[in-house]
């Protein structure tokens, strides 16, 4: 069965939620919500997967679409780079411009790729260069201070903890 992407019809979604005045009263009808929200988690999955292989889709077929094209600009700037250097070697400018574009050099700072940061930490310790240093305290720490010495650091507010109704549909 092939399926448009981004027409999916589900002729047994009901047009609203629950029957006007509805409420739950009893375990029967405690249950038919439980069963509601099934079906929902079902087509939320469902309406998951079709997404992903949209996506997918899309992003085969942009890169599929695009590929040539990004070959002609490697190609074209291939063609292009020895002609524009020959150009202006003996000006000072570094670039030449044409009527649909125009071509520049230009010179990029140089970079530093650390290969081992441990080792190149204990290098700047020991040559006087600034290390950053995050530290942090451990909440769980701070709870066990607080349950033990009955102590509430003046920097630290404690908020209760509330309930919260979970479901879980099978």
């Amino acid at each position: 069965m092939d399926m448009d992407l981004f027409k999916v019809y589900d002729d047994n979604v009901e047009q609203e939620i629950a029957p006007q005045g509805f409420e739950v009263k009893d375990l029967q009808s405690a249950d038919w919500c439980m069963t509601k929200m099934a079906m929902a988690n079902t087509r939320i999955a469902e309406a998951e997967t079709l997404r992903e292989a949209a996506i997918e889709k899309i992003n085969t077929w942009f890169e599929n679409y695009t590929h040539d094209y990004q070959n002609t600009l490697e190609k074209m700037e291939e063609f292009l780079r020895p002609f524009v250097e020959e150009r202006i070697k003996d000006t000072k400018s570094k670039t030449l411009k044409m009527i649909n574009g125009k071509a520049s050099f230009r010179t990029m700072p140089e970079k530093i790729e650390i290969l081992n940061e441990d080792e190149l930490i204990e290098f700047a310790k020991k040559e006087n260069i600034p290390v950053q240093v995050k530290e942090s305290v451990y909440k769980t720490d701070v709870k066990k201070y607080i349950e033990s010495t009955g102590r509430i650091p003046d920097c630290v507010r404690i908020i209760p903890g509330s309930e919260k109704f979970y479901i879980t549909t099978e």
